[in-house]
């Protein structure tokens, strides 16, 4: 077999399974395990907050997932790990919708996650609501930094409470082919 036909072949396996070009695990949150969306986990530090699936509130598809927290919180509803390239630009996007959030006590917050394999690197802001009434989209453009392997969405509240409901998530790369080299350390040998 010619070395082109072994290099297209192979650069073409990631994108199966990947039709429309979004990487986000779950994106309208449709698929659902253990009462929750499929491939995403509550996340919270400090107070709890009530993690629903909401089937009369939603921006597109049957549901979405509910946030409530009665007390000032940090309460996220976490991805899996999505694998990336470090340097890879990835254009990031959810829509939320709030109730009830207390307008000048944190933020109701979209955060991209960068880490190397399980372990928790820097995050950093996708987006934050302005508190309007009706669905906003928040998005943004992300590269991702230097030792990272692995990008996971956070959704929620940073220290505030009251009630959000997120839906339609959307990772897309902006170049749609990109390589990354697995090593134990950052040098290649």
């Amino acid at each position: 077999m010619p070395i082109s036909v072994l290099l297209a072949m192979t650069l073409a396996v990631p994108l199966v399974g990947v039709p429309d070009g979004n990487l986000a695990p779950n994106p309208g949150l449709e698929r659902l395990e253990r009462e929750l969306p499929a491939n995403w986990a509550p996340l919270s530090i400090g107070a709890p907050a009530q993690f629903a699936v909401d089937q009369k509130v939603m921006h597109g598809g049957s549901r979405s997932i509910r946030i409530d927290a009665s007390e000032v919180t940090r309460s996220y509803l976490r991805s899996d790990g999505i694998p990336v390239a470090a340097g890879e630009i990835m254009e990031i996007s959810a829509w939320v919708k709030s109730r009830d959030v207390p307008p000048n006590q944190g933020t109701v917050i979209l955060i991209a996650e960068y880490a190397r394999g399980e372990i928790r690197g820097k995050v950093g802001k996708v987006g934050t609501a302005n508190l309007s009434p009706g669905w906003q989209r928040l998005s943004r453009r992300v590269t991702i930094l230097p030792g990272c392997d692995t990008l996971r969405i956070r959704m929620g509240m940073s220290y505030s409470k009251g009630t959000t409901w997120w839906d339609d998530v959307n990772i897309r790369p902006v170049e749609p082919l990109v390589a990354s080299v697995k090593a134990d350390e950052n040098r290649l040998f």
